[in-house]
């Protein structure tokens, strides 16, 4: 399938529904490189490649929550007739909030369903460490700690150099969120967490529910913040059972 940079698609063939997915801060759409052949071609899973990474390594990277929102929906084909899902893991899960928001407050069409994964409900999110402003060293230590980002890249001094900027944009959008009420989505909510996720509570979990006049579920896996890596193939299962029950292929 032909893809829109902002949005990666390795699919052969439209599926019958599309799912963006928003990746962790300092991810990209390789966490998502193995997501189409586990979901089937049912589904086109369409991965948002964010500037300052990969091919696009030397584009500014966004600061902005509010911007980066509007330009991923200025990307989005809303003439075309599938229904869509989105999915986010972390900061991912935030944005792919923000942008159902955006949707519905444009009279935009919007998701069938949000998934959120590793992610602290907006109303009750934790003071977030401002990684985004530490030095090299201290930000390299805190990734490795944070987990996500391979061994090989925060060993390469070099490369971390020229990578960093869009980490520390993606963070500085956690850092700097500002929870604003608005309008109750209308979607079903799907909340994934881990069990031992240090960053984000399991008995918040259930506060997503004040998001949507909508059901909210919520689905505990064993790990902690990277639980959708050790869990992946039971979470994809999950994932498209869930949209089965749905009905939306």
């Amino acid at each position: 399938m032909p893809s829109d940079k902002w949005f990666l698609s390795t699919a052969v063939a439209p599926g019958r529904l599309r799912m963006f997915c928003f990746s962790y801060a300092g991810g990209g759409p390789a966490s998502y490189s193995s997501w189409q052949t586990a979901l089937g071609s049912e589904i086109e899973v369409l991965s948002a490649n964010l500037p300052g990474r990969g091919k696009r390594l030397h584009e500014p990277p966004v600061t902005s929550l509010s911007e980066l929102v509007g330009i991923l929906a200025n990307h989005i084909d809303f003439s075309d007739a599938r229904p869509f899902v989105f999915f986010g893991h972390s900061l991912g899960g935030l944005v792919a909030f923000e942008l159902a928001r955006f949707c519905k407050a444009h009279d935009l069409p919007g998701p069938s369903a949000l998934f959120v994964s590793g992610c602290n409900p907006p109303q009750q999110r934790t003071i977030v460490r401002p990684l985004h402003l530490m030095n090299d060293d201290d930000l390299v230590r805190e990734l490795r700690e944070y987990g996500g980002t391979s061994h090989e890249l925060l060993e390469n001094r070099e490369l971390m150099l020229l990578v960093s900027p869009a980490i520390r944009a993606d963070f500085s959008l956690a850092a700097n969120f500002e929870y604003r009420p608005d309008a109750l989505l209308e979607i079903p909510i799907i909340v994934l967490g881990g069990d031992a996720d240090p960053g984000v509570d399991p008995l918040t979990l259930p506060i997503w529910q004040k998001e949507t006049i909508s059901e909210c579920r919520v689905r505990l896996y064993g790990g902690e913040h990277f639980f959708i890596l050790s869990n992946s193939r039971e979470i994809l299962s999950d994932i498209r059972a869930d949209i089965l029950r749905i009905e939306l292929i």
